[in-house]
């Protein structure tokens, strides 16, 4: 996406040193990056910025996150029964660890920002 957006679209990564030794799911993030671009589209006036980041956190979860700068969740919200790749997402974590969901919080790039908590676990 990058080599087809050239300066239009920003993808940056924040990732802790004490969260990248740790584990997560095979392509979890996958479908959370191609939303944040397909829900975000590069503009003309303004790039695309999507931010991956993890850390671990106070009581030892690892928080992984992706935001954007786009328009955020509007007035319908989030629906899962309309996205294949949330459902399937969020299906998968709930598979792998139960209780964990998918939280769709306000960005502050400005747009919307998805974010899983795991446990924090280490090969």
């Amino acid at each position: 996406m990058s080599a087809r957006f050239t300066d239009r679209l920003e993808v940056d990564f924040d990732v802790d040193a004490a969260a990248r030794p740790c584990l997560v799911p095979t392509l979890v993030l996958q479908p959370l990056v191609e939303n944040a671009i397909k829900h975000n589209p590069p503009r003309a006036d303004r790039p695309a910025r999507v931010r991956v980041s993890a850390h671990v956190a106070a009581d030892g979860d690892l928080v992984v996150a992706v935001e954007d700068n786009g328009p955020g969740l509007g007035a319908e919200g989030i629906s899962m029964a309309r996205g294949v790749g949330l459902r399937n997402t969020q299906s998968r974590l709930q598979t792998l660890y139960p209780g964990r969901t998918l939280e769709f919080v306000p960005s502050a790039l400005g747009g919307l920002r998805v974010q899983l908590n795991l446990p924090s676990e280490t090969p």
